[in-house]
């Protein structure tokens, strides 16, 4: 797999901190449900304020302010997670390697927390041989950890950050875990349904021809507007994992399915940016914004009855309290683009 960034519906979470048991009917396409593992990895994320160079915000501090009052409630707080957060934040934001933690539990999505911790212990203490990192849900994301963190003091920080995350899961995340999602069910539902009602068929053309036909969706509320995707072997078109915010208060099941088309956009993003002459933070914010603009011209040329409610979506995220409208024009000042780069993706676009 490697970062660019039908539909079943989720099963009530079981108990013990599992993730939702498979189901025996599933078909091929898009698999809408959390996974514990990488709730687990974006809430310490969102925890010690991780960010990057990308125009929307990578984590949610609405979110992150929560879970510090529900923590109090139940006199668990601080956690070390709590009290190591600030320095986290500066190791992780001060060195560009440390941008695979934005990427890393959705290499992990078919492992239980306690394989992925596991793992990438044993990759902080350089024993990528050993049996923690055999098995084949966590082989591919030790691999990546492993290539991305070389130096000593990389993989102190992810030693540190997964000792962190162990101690957060067995004093709070596991119970509120499963509080949260038994509570959130009907929302992971509602979303499937939107998905399957208005968006698959659709788009169905398009997620062929970039060979993103299925795969898992994971909603997951410590997500700021900037979702993620990561894609699979291409010759399986149905390996890819997107992870997008499921706001904690939302009661809107289009606002995870636009994020999903616009991290769908990526391939084709890839293939009409111009990286020459641009560092790595400004190409990131330039593929960040011609990402939106490629998911409103998606919508336009096959979804069209979805377009105002997606740019809505995303000039809110920019301004939440705006009162203005939510025209083409609007939009497309507030995420400009090339007009270069929007006639190559109108024409990537209209191929069939």
């Amino acid at each position: 797999m490697i970062p660019t960034v039908g539909v079943v519906l989720a099963a009530p979470p079981a108990l013990e901190g599992q993730d939702p048991p498979p189901r025996d009917d599933r078909p091929p396409g898009w698999t809408i449900e959390p996974r514990a593992v990488v709730d687990l990895w974006f809430h310490g994320m969102a925890v010690i304020g991780a960010r990057s160079s990308a125009g929307l915000p990578l984590y949610s501090a609405e979110y992150a302010r929560y879970v510090e009052e529900v923590k109090r409630q139940r006199g668990v707080y601080p956690t070390d997670l709590d009290s190591r957060a600030a320095a986290f934040g500066r190791a992780v934001s001060r060195d560009t390697a440390f941008g695979v933690f934005h990427f890393l539990p959705l290499y992990f999505v078919a492992a239980a927390p306690g394989e992925m911790l596991s793992a990438l212990a044993a990759v902080s203490r350089q024993r990528t041989r050993d049996s923690e990192v055999a098995a084949p849900q966590v082989r591919v994301g030790a691999l990546v950890a492993a290539r991305a963190l070389r130096r000593q003091d990389q993989r102190r920080v992810l030693e540190q950050f997964v000792r962190a995350l162990e101690q957060e899961w067995a004093v709070f995340y596991r119970q509120f875990w499963e509080d949260l999602w038994r509570e959130r069910l009907s929302a992971v539902n509602a979303v499937g349904d939107f998905w399957r009602e208005h968006a698959a068929r659709p788009l169905s053309g398009y997620l062929e021809r970039q060979r993103l036909e299925g795969g898992r969706v994971v909603p997951c509320p410590a997500l700021g507007g900037e979702g993620r995707l990561v894609t699979g072997d291409p010759r399986n078109s149905q390996d890819n994992v997107v992870a997008v915010a499921l706001p904690l208060d939302s009661g809107a099941p289009q606002l995870p399915i636009y994020a999903m088309v616009r991290e769908l956009c990526f391939p084709l993003v890839d293939r009409v940016v111009d990286r020459r002459g641009r560092d790595s933070a400004a190409l990131e914010r330039l593929r960040g914004v011609v990402a939106v603009r490629c998911g409103a011209l998606m919508l336009e040329f096959h979804a069209p009855a979805l377009v105002m409610g997606y740019r809505r979506a995303f000039l809110d995220m920019l301004e939440p309290d705006r009162s203005g409208d939510a025209t083409a024009a609007a939009f497309e000042r507030a995420y400009e683009v090339a007009p270069a780069t929007v006639l190559a993706l109108r024409a990537e676009l209209r191929r069939r």
